[in-house]
C-alpha cells in the first residue's frame, strides 16, 4: 500500500461482467464521426461509479475498506433473500441511450444511460453512502445518476449537434450487464487521461 502521509485521488466503482466495450466503443465512434472535439477513455476502462471520494489521506483507505465490506454484507443479505433462484444475477443491468452533464447548453461530459434493476443499483448507493458519512463523507445532495463516461468534451458545441447525436443513438441497446464486484480504485492523472488502479474489490456474487 502507498504512503500512509499522502493524499490519494479515490473513488468506488461497480465492476461488471457482460461485453459492454464493444457497445462503448460503438458509441465513442459515432461521436467522433460527428467530429465532437473531447478525450474519449478506452472502451475496456469505463466504469460505474457509485462514490468519488477525491483526495484523501492514504491512512483512511483501511476504514474506507471496512465501511464497503459492511456495505456489501447488509446489501447482499437485504437483496439475495429475495433472490434465490438466480444468485448470480444480484443486480442486472443494461446500458442505452445517450446523455449530458451538466446540460444540453453547456455540454461537459457525455454519458451512456444505465437501465434495469437500476432500483438495487441505488440501495447500494444508498448504503454505501450512508456508511461513509458516518466516517466523516459527505451525503450526495444530488440525486444518484448512474452512467458510463463516453466522452470529456475539450471545445464548445452547437447544442443542435448534440440533440443530433443523442437522438440518432436512441435506439441503441447493450447486452445484458451483470455487477460482480464493488471496486475501490485510485486514480492518478496525466496528460495522457486518468488511469485508474484497483487497491481492494469485494464480490458481489458467488465465486
Amino acid at each position: 500500500m502507498e504512503n500512509y502521509g499522502e493524499k490519494i485521488r479515490t473513488f468506488i466503482a461497480v465492476s461488471f461482467s457482460g461485453d459492454a466495450a464493444m457497445f462503448f466503443q460503438e458509441l465513442q465512434a459515432r461521436l467522433k464521426g460527428a467530429k465532437i472535439r473531447a478525450s474519449f477513455p478506452e472502451p475496456s476502462t469505463i466504469h460505474l461509479t457509485l462514490k468519488f471520494l477525491g483526495d484523501i489521506q492514504a491512512s483512511m483507505v483501511p476504514e474506507i475498506c471496512q465501511c464497503i465490506s459492511g456495505t456489501v454484507l447488509k446489501f447482499k443479505k437485504e437483496v439475495t433473500s429475495d433472490n434465490k433462484d438466480n444468485p448470480c444475477e444480484i443486480i442486472t443491468l443494461w446500458s442505452g441511450g445517450l446523455g449530458v452533464f451538466p446540460s444540453i447548453a453547456r455540454p461537459k461530459i457525455i454519458w451512456a444511460g444505465v437501465h434495469g434493476q437500476t432500483n438495487r443499483l441505488e440501495k447500494l448507493h444508498d448504503l454505501l453512502d450512508l456508511a461513509l458519512n458516518r466516517i466523516g463523507f459527505k451525503r450526495e445532495k444530488r440525486g444518484f445518476t448512474p452512467h458510463f463516461t463516453l466522452a470529456r468534451i475539450k471545445k464548445k458545441i452547437n447544442p443542435e449537434k448534440i440533440m443530433d447525436i443523442v437522438r440518432d443513438s436512441a435506439g441503441l441497446k447493450s447486452g445484458k450487464l451483470m455487477c460482480s464486484s464493488i471496486v475501490f480504485y485510485r486514480s492518478k492523472l496525466t496528460p495522457a487521461g486518468a488511469v485508474h488502479t484497483e487497491l481492494f474489490s469485494w464480490p458481489l456474487v458467488p465465486t
